[in-house]
């Protein structure tokens, strides 16, 4: 026979054996009394700051030291920090103790801020940028520059599970070219055309052009040309009576997407890219830009370079690259080919300064 006993908490058990019969003699000569440890159970309660609220919490034992946000909290000379990675934060203070590592991207709050002094609607992951509760990086009027760097961060350093493992990999650029983007698009069921359609389109948007949808007369070539994407050039005034207004003073900048393998000659595709560099120099008179993106096996001839030169349009390129065989795709920095450093064709390896950044985050360019 066997009887269970659950003890509430702090009370006292008294175990009496007694033999109730006064004709039947019991030996009591086999008994054992054990004692069960209960469940190890730790329950934790925050302030919005991430202090914790001693007094209706129930202690661990031992005490699990993952806590707010998932962060491990030091104990050592009893400072009660969180350990976020990049920074050790104070609960009891909501301050950093340190320089933010971003502290360039937000440069109208002090960099040992906490989630912007609302905890409610932003956290900090590790403690180099906030984001909102939604999963977005925080917008600044340096948006751009502050998404391509957390992430970069943390692509490079990786994100801290709970259990302060890095989930970081050894994966590294490779370029991506027409025969692997067909590839990637056959495996997300685009065919051929529709994935370089694709591509033109995710590049644009990468870029920052407007996207276009008038065309434009290049006079020497003879014939119109249709860029993929613009930027417009604005004039800003005010009408009579006191009516302000914005017009589009011309376009400065052609956008254009490739994904043919090989070069890009002046007579490639009917002389299209050497009547978009004409028609930018006939509106932009001699100053604006042509930037080109590409996959990386694909150049561009020193001849259409000179083109650009002598009408002192300045060619960019841009080449796409994938990060490692994940089917996430970034672009390397369009470089000015007509500058004096880059004033030649490249071939045989990639030069540096093709390749991202290591801080440059890769998007899926398939949805």
């Amino acid at each position: 026979m066997s009887i269970a006993y659950q003890a509430q908490s702090k009370e006292t058990v008294v175990i009496q054996l007694v033999n109730p019969s006064e004709i039947a003699i019991v030996h009591f000569d086999d008994m054992t009394i054990s004692q069960e440890p209960p469940l190890i159970v730790q329950e934790n309660h925050y302030d919005p700051w991430g202090l914790n609220l001693v007094g209706i919490e129930q202690q661990g034992n031992p005490e699990h030291k993952y806590q707010y946000n998932g962060k491990e909290k030091q104990e050592e000379l009893g400072l009660a920090w969180s350990d976020y990675g990049a920074r050790m934060y104070d609960a009891q203070l909501g301050r950093w103790h340190v320089v933010d590592p971003m502290a360039e991207v937000q440069r109208g709050w002090t960099s040992y801020r906490y989630a912007f002094d609302n905890p409610l609607r932003f956290f900090d992951p590790n403690g180099m940028l906030e984001i909102e509760n939604d999963g977005e990086v925080v917008r600044s009027s340096n948006s751009e520059e502050a998404r391509l760097m957390f992430l970069g961060f943390l692509k490079r350093f990786g994100n801290q599970s709970k259990e302060g493992e890095s989930n970081n990999t050894s994966t590294s650029w490779r370029g991506l070219t027409s025969t692997r983007l067909i590839e990637l698009g056959a495996a997300n069921e685009y065919n051929e055309s529709s994935a370089r359609n694709r591509f033109e389109t995710f590049s644009r948007k990468e870029s920052g052009f407007d996207e276009n949808d008038r065309e434009f007369f290049s006079p020497e070539v003879g014939r119109f040309i249709k860029p993929d994407g613009v930027r417009k050039v604005y004039e800003y005034g005010i009408d009579f009576p006191f009516k302000p207004y914005r017009r589009t003073k011309g376009y400065i900048s052609f956008f254009d997407a490739s994904t043919a393998k090989g070069t890009i000659y002046k007579s490639t595709d009917n002389y299209q890219y050497m009547a978009m560099i004409d028609a930018i120099s006939t509106i932009a008179a001699n100053r604006g830009n042509f930037t080109v993106y590409t996959t990386s096996d694909t150049e561009i001839s020193p001849t259409l370079i000179e083109y650009a030169r002598a009408k002192n349009i300045a060619l960019h390129h841009a080449k796409a690259y994938e990060w490692g065989d994940t089917g996430r795709i970034a672009f390397g920095p369009a470089v000015n080919l007509t500058s004096n450093t880059h004033g030649s064709v490249y071939s045989g390896a990639v030069p540096r300064d093709y390749e991202p950044s290591w801080w440059v985050p890769a998007s899926y360019i398939f949805p």
